[in-house]
């Protein structure tokens, strides 16, 4: 593998996450849930604002939306918006960058 470009951390191998999918991944001493849809990753903290839950236990759906598990909020995969309740904040989006089969990310703060 080439060396991650600075402030970029591996966080998985791009065939480690189903298309369709998310994956919990542990990066920097952070929880993060990587989705894919298509040829498109995204990285979003892996806590549902509402009530901590690990949205990777959740569902991606069509929409482009994660739904946590737990009591349905819903945030869009690309920029941790809160899509539907009960959740009332965001989720931290983080940048992706895919290189030589793997998934980078940059923390955002």
């Amino acid at each position: 593998m080439t060396a991650p470009p600075d402030g970029w951390t591996r966080a998985a191998a791009l065939a480690d996450l189903p298309d369709g999918g998310l994956l919990g991944v542990a990066v920097g001493g952070r929880r993060l849930c990587l989705t894919r849809a298509g040829g498109a990753v995204t990285a979003l903290d892996d806590c549902c604002t509402h009530a901590e839950f690990a949205l990777s236990e959740g569902e991606l759906h069509a929409d482009g939306s994660v739904e946590c598990a737990w009591h349905g909020a819903r945030f869009d995969r690309a920029t941790g918006a809160v899509v539907r309740g009960p959740a009332c904040d965001p989720v931290a989006a983080h940048d992706v960058l895919l290189l030589d089969g793997d998934v980078l990310v940059r923390l955002a703060p």
